[in-house]
């Protein structure tokens, strides 16, 4: 928090100022977080004016930039580190996904480069540039991780989560798998 306040005072907000930060009521990880978030902000005198509405609401309201913080969630990883492009370039137009009004100009040539390249090892040093840029940044925190959970019957057999964002769809690929 010291930190922060002097970053803060550096930046000209030495008094702190007002931000509206954009969650959802209707997933507890989510509120739980953006709650947590508030009382870290309210300690380095960020005074949070926060939103909860339900779901669709909140993705409405992030799809047309109408905050300043937001509370996002994801179930999947990622399978390449292109996915991340919906999440941090902010080239592209508001959305609940992303920070907005965030310009990194090395972060989204290097998104643009790595789509661009084939060879493994060029789209490793590619991506490593972008993961620098993003750090820098900040555009985006992890806060938590949680994985993807299934429950099932007993006697159900041969039931395989698919990989990353395919979680997804994990349930609804049921060939393999028996009941009984």
């Amino acid at each position: 928090p010291d930190r922060a306040k002097k970053l803060m005072a550096e930046a000209g907000h030495a008094g702190g100022f007002s931000c509206v930060l954009l969650s959802t009521a209707q997933y507890g990880m989510h509120k739980d977080t953006a709650e947590v978030v508030r009382e870290g902000l309210d300690r380095i005198g960020v005074n949070v004016e926060m939103k909860l509405p339900d779901w669709a609401t909140r993705v409405t309201m992030g799809n047309r930039g109408q905050f300043d913080v937001g509370v996002m969630g994801t179930a999947g990883d990622f399978n390449d580190p292109d996915g991340l492009n919906s999440i941090l370039n902010g080239s592209l137009p508001p959305s609940y996904l992303r920070s907005i009004g965030i310009r990194n100009e090395v972060l989204e040539a290097a998104l643009a480069e790595g789509r661009r390249t084939l060879d493994i090892e060029k789209r490793r040093a590619v991506y490593a540039r972008m993961e620098k840029a993003a750090l820098d940044d900040a555009v985006m925190i992890g806060l938590a991780w949680r994985s993807q959970g299934y429950g099932l019957r007993k006697g159900i057999t041969g039931f395989h989560n698919l990989p990353g964002f395919n979680t997804f769809l994990s349930g609804t690929t049921l060939e393999q798998t028996v009941l009984g």
